[in-house]
């Protein structure tokens, strides 16, 4: 007979532990084999418990963000192109001129940096030239020195190779203002001012020695005891007056003695005019001409082979000036020596006229050539706009260079080019 255990409710403690954790169903150890003959169902135990629940899914953590992993990608997505570009803007012909000619796109880095170098250079050029332009004391002229040596080095920091290797840049939305023909016209206005400045220099020794033979010349006189040292004295007092006077007055300094020099004179024939004798004064006026006729050697020696820059011509010019200053302190007291300095003084003035003549046709041709470089890199970035009106101002531009000056050459080999381009 089969047995039949009561629930667990009504079982002693001993069987609760016993069957504990028991499924519904199951055979008692002892009991599954103990060979006897009951059937299954003898040895099947009754043990009522409470179902069992599912236990619900418990929430998996979230999986962090793979920062490492997209970082790294990041970095190699970025190295690579950058790595590249720098590759193609190395100071290297080989890379430059493949680069220039496929994808010029990657050398805008050297464009910016050798751009905003060059507007600096400009920058600095136009400050000093206006400094210079305006100058009225030497503070003034060292700051125009210092502009200038900023600007000189900057603009002497600039591959001019790159010019050669590369097409100018103009990619329609950027375009550069760098090129061959500005850095031209930058150098050479950086030789004017180069130029003006040494002459600067000149003059202001020139007035510093003459101011202080001056005084040297007063004070001698003043202390001489014998008429042989109030002669010397006397005749070194008035070789100052005319060094003084012979600083360019175009200059600073040349300025500044020219207005001194009235005061100066005055001074001299106060304190020394009643014991100049016509000796002295016959002795002055020949020193004098002799002067400007070394002047005038100069000027004509200076002016020859010409075509000249318009510095050069300046130089000439200044010669000129110099040599006609000399001659306009001769003395009207000494009639026939005051005559020979009038007759020389028309014939100078005559041919610095003509090389103020030669000077501006000079410095005229440079700035029309200068205009027509300019509508010339305008007409190659954009040959289709307006060619024929493009071309035909550049030749007309082309035509007013007159021969003798230093761009007619370059000028005869651009009509020649516009000529080309108007019949093709």
């Amino acid at each position: 007979m089969a047995r039949f255990r009561l629930p667990s409710l009504f079982q002693s403690p001993r069987h609760q532990t016993k069957n504990r954790g028991y499924p519904f169903f199951k055979t008692l150890p002892g009991e599954l084999h103990s060979g006897k003959n009951d059937s299954y169902e003898d040895d099947v135990e009754f043990i009522p418990t409470r179902p069992l629940h599912p236990r619900p899914p418990q929430p998996q953590p979230a999986k962090p963000f793979p920062w490492g992993r997209w970082l790294q990608r990041l970095g190699i997505g970025i190295s690579v192109p950058v790595g590249l570009v720098a590759i193609a803007n190395l100071p290297l012909e080989m890379i430059r001129r493949p680069v220039a000619k496929t994808a010029p796109i990657l050398l805008l880095p050297n464009y910016l940096a050798i751009e905003g170098d060059f507007q600096n250079a400009i920058a600095s050029t136009t400050t000093a030239q206006n400094q210079l332009d305006n100058a009225t004391t030497l503070p003034e002229l060292e700051l125009v020195r210092q502009n200038f040596v900023a600007a000189r080095d900057r603009l002497e920091s600039l591959p001019l190779d790159f010019l050669k290797t590369v097409p100018r840049c103009d990619f329609g939305w950027y375009r550069c203002q760098y090129s061959l023909n500005r850095y031209q016209q930058t150098q050479s206005q950086l030789d004017t001012i180069e130029s003006a400045l040494a002459q600067e220099k000149q003059a202001q020794l020139a007035f510093t020695n003459a101011e202080q033979n001056l005084k040297t010349g007063k004070w001698d006189y003043l202390q001489a005891y014998t008429d042989t040292d109030r002669t010397a004295a006397i005749a070194a007092w008035q070789i100052a007056l005319d060094r003084l006077a012979q600083v360019p007055p175009q200059t600073l300094a040349g300025s500044l003695a020219q207005d001194k020099l009235t005061q100066y004179e005055a001074e001299f024939q106060q304190t020394v005019g009643e014991q100049l004798d016509s000796a002295s004064q016959e002795q002055r006026a020949v020193a004098l001409i002799e002067s400007a006729r070394q002047f005038a050697w100069q000027a004509a020696l200076a002016s020859q082979n010409p075509p000249h820059t318009v510095s050069e011509w300046q130089h000439v010019e200044n010669l000129w000036g110099q040599a006609i200053r000399s001659l306009q302190r001769v003395s009207s007291l000494d009639l026939d020596r005051y005559n020979q300095a009038q007759r020389l003084l028309a014939q100078y003035n005559a041919y610095q006229g003509q090389i103020r003549i030669r000077r501006q046709a000079e410095q005229d041709a440079v700035a029309t050539l200068e205009t027509a470089q300019n509508q010339v890199e305008v007409f190659l970035a954009n040959p289709l706009q307006d060619a024929q009106a493009q071309l035909q101002s550049i030749r007309y531009k082309l035509n007013k260079i007159p021969p003798g000056t230093t761009v007619y050459p370059q000028a005869q080999e651009m009509q020649d080019w516009v000529e080309g381009q108007l019949f093709q």
